[in-house]
């Protein structure tokens, strides 16, 4: 606590307890009142202690709510607040690691995106800059997704191609241009069924009508 008074230190030891928030949102303690009465009493003035404390509250109040708006503008102005310089520094790092991007990784349709100069986003207002990530950032996505299309349809074409040449190998074209070409085409129906070949049926007039939304409009009650 350092040096003090001995008549001051159960003054300084209830405000402790208070805590200092409290105290910079004006609660005090009250021996304040009661030393300040009795210093006042014995001196020369028209100021008493009930005075002299609700001024020192004024005063607290004033210093907090100064210091309230000097955060806020501070924070929070739409110039040069730490909000906004924050942002802008997220997104020029961002804008920095985005335009380094391989032409590989995005969709042919999203390459300008790339013709951009590092020291081009200086001048942009966070807007535009926000504009940009997010426009990068969807090319980069769907770069990705058109490259897992195309792994997956290579993929599939390596399949086909492998059962082909298995089929191929056994000689099972072979085999059933033969037993079409014994059966004729009277029985073709019956060979396509039973090796899976399913014909399309095209659906009947009442089941298209029964499939199509009423055209009726229900009132309220109905």
């Amino acid at each position: 606590m350092g040096f003090l008074p001995e008549h001051l230190k159960p003054l300084a030891e209830s405000q402790d307890l208070i805590g200092y928030r409290h105290f910079m949102e004006g609660r005090v303690s009250k021996l304040f009142w009661q030393i300040q009465s009795v210093h006042l009493a014995c001196s020369e003035g028209h100021l008493n202690g009930t005075e002299w404390t609700k001024g020192l509250i004024s005063r607290i109040l004033t210093i907090t709510h100064s210091q309230w708006i000097y955060r806020n503008v501070s924070y929070h102005d739409k110039q040069n607040g730490y909000a906004k310089r924050t942002k802008i520094e997220e997104l020029n790092y961002k804008i920095l690691q985005l335009i380094q991007t391989s032409p590989r990784e995005v969709p042919q349709d999203c390459l300008f995106l790339l013709e951009r100069d590092e020291s081009g986003h200086e001048d942009e207002t966070v807007q535009a800059k926000g504009y940009y990530v997010a426009a990068m950032e969807a090319a980069i996505k769907a770069g990705r997704r058109m490259a897992a299309m195309g792994r997956r349809a290579r993929k599939a074409r390596k399949g086909i191609k492998r059962f082909l040449r298995r089929s191929e190998r056994l000689g099972v074209f072979l085999v059933d241009k033969e037993v079409r070409a014994m059966i004729g085409p009277s029985r073709k129906g019956a060979l396509d069924s039973f090796c899976g070949v399913r014909k399309r049926v095209e659906p009947r007039g009442a089941t298209v009508r029964g499939r199509m939304r009423s055209m009726k409009r229900f009132k309220p009650g109905d």
